[in-house]
């Protein structure tokens, strides 16, 4: 197995936790910028976790945030309201990538700590910059790589640190879960906005790819324009490779899908986790079937945040792995826009 980098070295990229709020008697106020999807399910997961407290909700729609923040209490605020609201320690950023950068810089700049959305940005020197400005400001940033924090993913990167299997010679992680093109018109393409689940995991199994190969397929929407399938393959000096499919596309219906699972294939042993461990009906979802292991990443994302400004935890991902990830993704799409692979020869070709 190719030695995973220890991307935790940074710390909190800024102060620790130790150095912050250990001493605080009450809950961590989060004020949560972002009242869509996501934020929803980060207003739900914050309001789950003793020693947060949601105190308030701001977004470019008011009515949405007064909406989302009347559910659980808290107040509708406008965005610059919350950032220098003397009763908020924390802001959730789950607002669109675009305004990422201006509002976790706003939040720095008012002494705020910072959970914020994948992709961070796009471009890895935005990230780097943004830890530079977090680290000189003494406070926390986080980016939201949710799927590390489940237990059975956690569970997967240590067997293949620990060396559990042996040499780890492959690792597979498939999402296939079919949007259809309305829903998909929320999102950004397959390789932006799912692969960077993908990346983040591999980063953290495996350490940084000596080099990656990746595209995305011809877009089988009517309407829109975004990538609808997407793969990378990384690969490694040792010969490790890892082999990384998302899509929009399809669902997996057959046994044992892939609708999101990750495998490590070593030596001397598997070791994986799938979504579909557990599956609800859920006629008010906009998939198939409900993912409740899905959802949970949320609340484990929120209690490991709160963990980490105690000083009871270092951050199982960071900025540094947020800009490697872009740099990836960046390479990667890049790749995509220049070539279309290798044509195999016709059988006419062969014969001449």
């Amino acid at each position: 197995m190719p030695a995973a980098e220890d991307h935790r070295r940074n710390g909190l990229l800024g102060a620790t936790g130790a150095d912050v709020l250990t001493a605080t008697n009450g809950p961590i106020r989060i004020g949560l910028i972002g009242a869509g999807a996501a934020g929803r399910l980060h207003a739900s997961a914050i309001a789950a976790v003793p020693g947060l407290a949601l105190v308030g909700v701001a977004d470019m729609r008011a009515e949405r945030a007064a909406d989302l923040a009347g559910r659980f209490d808290a107040r509708g605020a406008g965005i610059d309201e919350l950032l220098d609201a003397d009763d908020v320690d924390a802001v959730f950023i789950a607002a669109p990538t675009a305004v990422h950068l201006p509002i976790a810089r706003r939040a720095i700049g008012s002494g705020k700590h910072v959970f914020v959305e994948k992709p961070v940005a796009e471009h890895p020197d935005e990230i780097r910059a943004l830890e530079r400005v977090a680290r000189e400001a003494g406070v926390v940033i986080i980016p939201g790589h949710n799927y590390l924090h489940q237990p059975e993913c956690a569970r997967l990167v240590r067997h293949v640190h620990d060396g559990m299997i042996g040499r780890t010679r492959s690792l597979h992680i498939s999402y296939a879960i079919r949007h259809d093109e309305e829903l998909a018109g929320h999102y950004g393409g397959v390789l932006r906005e799912v692969m960077v689940h993908h990346a983040y995991i591999a980063l953290a199994t495996l350490g940084r790819p000596d080099r990656v190969h990746g595209g995305v397929s011809t877009t089988g929407w009517s309407r829109l324009d975004s990538d609808d399938q997407a793969w990378m393959v990384w690969e490694y000096d040792d010969g490790t490779l890892a082999m990384l499919y998302g899509t929009f596309a399809v669902d997996d219906l057959g046994p044992d899908p892939g609708t999101f699972s990750v495998k490590a294939l070593g030596t001397t042993g598997t070791t994986s986790y799938s979504w579909r461990s557990a599956t609800t009906i859920d006629p008010d979802g906009p998939f198939t079937f409900g993912m409740p292991l899905y959802v949970e990443t949320y609340e484990h994302q929120a209690r490991a945040f709160r963990d980490v400004l105690r000083g009871e935890a270092e951050p199982a991902s960071t900025l540094d792995d947020a800009a490697v990830v872009a740099e990836v993704i960046d390479a990667v799409s890049m790749n995509a826009t220049t070539t279309r692979g290798i044509r195999p020869p016709t059988d006419r070709e062969d014969q001449t």
